[in-house]
């Protein structure tokens, strides 16, 4: 992951088993990130560690004490179905109270509301 970097993993809305980011990958990737977070089709777990680790934002379908299995990774930094929608990688990710849009890159500086590229 480079900096400003979002995860964005499709666990097919699973979250028992389904639990992809917890405590410690949270801190990871904004550790490797600075600015970066996660888009979680599916669990986490260890909320209360992820909310203490500060400036991390986090989507996620569910939270649950399960640990990760009964999941295949078939891809990294591939295009990804999330919930409605495809993430294709170098997409700008717009997270708000309301919920999680991608922005494919060539259109985000049309968008008002969407941060600037970097």
């Amino acid at each position: 992951m480079q900096p400003d970097d979002i995860l964005v993993a499709d666990m097919c809305d699973q979250i028992l088993y389904g639990t992809y980011v917890g405590g410690n990958l949270s801190t990871a990737i904004k550790a490797r990130t600075g600015n970066g977070g996660a888009v979680i089709w599916g669990g986490i777990l260890d909320l209360e560690q992820i909310v203490d680790t500060p400036g991390f934002q986090a989507y996620y379908r569910g939270i649950h004490p399960s640990p990760i299995g009964d999941v295949m990774m078939t891809g990294m930094n591939v295009p990804s179905r999330t919930g409605h929608t495809v993430c294709l990688p170098g997409d700008v990710v717009l997270g708000t109270i309301s919920g999680v849009t991608f922005i494919p890159a060539h259109l985000a500086e049309y968008v008002p509301s969407c941060p600037e590229k970097t």
